[in-house]
């Protein structure tokens, strides 16, 4: 079903169960998958709050967080200042160093 989702979709619904501390292992593996596959079409709000809900549910998606860095990287110019540091925490947070994000933020 997650097929159907839109990106925007796909973060709200992650920082849905962040935000009331479910962890469901399932759901989280399924939306990494869907939302590894099209991360080019999340603005810089979806990959904020995609991030910040895997690291407040304390998962580390290597595969996920090295995407995620990718594309924040190229979208860095679209982000908030809430964005910028709703990611780099969440990177900091589940100790997936990315030297070539903290570079492109600072």
């Amino acid at each position: 079903k997650l097929a159907a989702y839109r990106p925007v979709d796909l973060a709200n619904l992650a920082w849905s169960f962040a935000t009331v501390s479910i962890k469901d292992d399932d759901l989280l593996r399924s939306l990494s998958a869907r939302s590894t596959s099209s991360l080019s079409e999340f603005v810089a709000q979806d990959l904020s709050n995609l991030a910040w809900s895997y690291a407040t549910l304390a998962v580390k998606d290597s595969e996920l967080f090295r995407c995620l860095s990718a594309e924040a990287i190229w979208k860095l110019p679209s982000f908030t200042p809430q964005n910028i540091s709703n990611i780099a925490w969440a990177f900091a947070k589940v100790n997936a160093a990315d030297v070539s994000l903290m570079q492109a933020i600072s």
